[in-house]
């Protein structure tokens, strides 16, 4: 409660920011998570090397799903701390973390049906790394407890504005994934391992010792949840918040699903200047992602404190300085696009689709840096649903504009890359007029028989 208190004193570009570096950085090592494990996997063999490449969008979606309860603890949470209510507060946490053990069984339920449809939409059924791939899914949404359970835990920990400790405790969890990963996939002794799926169990016990951190350290602190049973009513208002958000992620990587297959049309080095265009986006990407993190723990906490005209003052802080970080990484890593691309490849048709791709998008990135902004300025007022509508109208729009595009005009693959940067273009402006205009003007402490 002290931390919020702190940050409410001060200047909205500051408090922003206090929030957001930490999660910048706690970004880049999180992206080092599937790289690391990737690494790992690759010594394994050529077969398990394109597995996890084919699983990576399957990662993404259960990532997606696991962020539903984290989303709407973090808004709860930080509008409880900004009122200062240390039994709303506590509820809340209690709240979020069933709502994430919810979550784990759906996944776990689904993990096999929704694993061979996957299969199926990226058409790898029936091939050796196609199997793979569907094994290391079904596995990681079996293990899912353990990744949801450090999910909930940031959030709470977003919430309160202490994301210097979901830094630490993110560091701790990349150290001993990458510890954990040899030894469960080769084994030790007399125990052989788990192959390229015990990738996915370091991950959740790692996450899972990581999540337990956090409880220390918010116990400590005297900021335990409530001993309280599940409640309907209360899990449906975490998830009516976290959702929309969710939703909007698994919604995005099915697009970049369909989107793989049109671009594989074109040649496999295109295909390979997507996956490999996504990770240099990263860079660019995670420092938006920090900002709207801040941008959303100060939303909720000055709407917490009755406070709504700082809201505003929030949103354009943290407009000033996504554009101005667009610009800063963005410029240097466009113009730096030929040696990016050449250090994970040596092939020079693959480095120059790389390159096209990645100036393409750059036109963009100030525009995908707003539209995080706002998403986060949704989230921490608690209203994600129009930032649902409005990001996967927008984003489902990228196929037919990228069909029409690419199979209809001189253009090829060029139509596909120019569909998902005017895409971006039209979510930044859209979300940023809607909370300006028709969103703030409306907000509101929620109400107390709500939190």
């Amino acid at each position: 409660m002290n931390e919020s208190g702190r940050l409410l004193q001060m200047t909205p570009g500051r408090a922003v920011f206090t929030v957001a570096w930490p999660m910048v950085w706690q970004g880049f090592a999180r992206s080092l998570f599937l790289l690391v494990d990737i690494w790992w996997i690759g010594r394994i063999s050529d077969d398990a090397l394109a597995a996890i490449g084919a699983a990576s969008f399957g990662w993404w979606i259960l990532e997606s799903f696991t962020e539903l309860p984290a989303t709407g603890t973090h808004a709860l949470v930080a509008q409880a701390a900004g009122a200062q209510d240390g039994t709303r507060l506590s509820r809340w946490m209690a709240r979020g973390l069933w709502t994430g053990a919810l979550v784990s069984l759906v996944l776990i339920l689904l993990a096999a049906v929704a694993a061979r449809a996957y299969g199926a939409a990226m058409g790898i059924a029936g091939e050796l790394h196609g199997e793979l791939a569907m094994a290391w899914i079904r596995t990681a949404a079996w293990v899912s407890p353990g990744v949801v359970a450090l999910s909930v835990v940031s959030g709470i920990l977003r919430g309160l504005g202490s994301t210097k400790v979901t830094l630490w405790i993110t560091a701790l969890v990349f150290a001993l994934n990458a510890a954990l990963d040899p030894l469960f996939i080769w084994g030790l002794g007399s125990w052989q391992g788990m192959g390229m799926i015990g990738t996915a169990v370091a991950t959740s016990l790692a996450s899972l010792i990581g999540a337990g951190c956090g409880a220390v350290w918010l116990s400590r602190r005297n900021l335990k949840p409530a001993v309280l049973g599940p409640r309907i009513a209360d899990m449906a208002q975490v998830a009516r918040v976290g959702a929309p958000i969710a939703v909007t992620g698994v919604g995005f990587a099915l697009v970049y699903v369909v989107l793989a297959r049109m671009v594989a049309d074109f040649g496999p080095q295109h295909l390979a200047a997507l996956g490999v265009g996504h990770r240099v986006e990263g860079f660019t990407y995670l420092a938006a992602t920090g900002l709207a993190v801040g941008v959303s723990t100060m939303v909720g906490q000055h709407l917490g404190a009755g406070d709504r005209d700082a809201v505003g003052q929030v949103t354009r802080a943290g407009r000033a300085l996504t554009v101005t970080a667009m610009v800063l990484i963005g410029v240097p890593v466009a113009l730096a696009a030929p040696t990016l691309f050449g250090f994970f490849s040596g092939e020079a048709d693959m480095v120059d689709a790389g390159v096209i791709y990645l100036r393409i998008q750059a036109a963009a990135w100030v525009f995908m840096g707003l539209e995080l902004i706002y998403e986060g300025a949704f989230t921490g007022a608690a209203r994600t649903l129009p930032a649902l509508v409005i990001s996967a109208s927008l984003t489902l729009m990228r196929l037919p504009l990228a069909w029409l595009l690419a199979y209809h005009t001189s253009l090829g693959v060029l139509g596909i890359w120019i569909a998902i940067s005017l895409s971006t273009a039209a979510k930044g402006i859209v979300l940023g007029w809607w909370f300006q205009r028709r969103t703030l003007p409306t907000l509101a402490v929620l109400p107390s028989r709500s939190l």
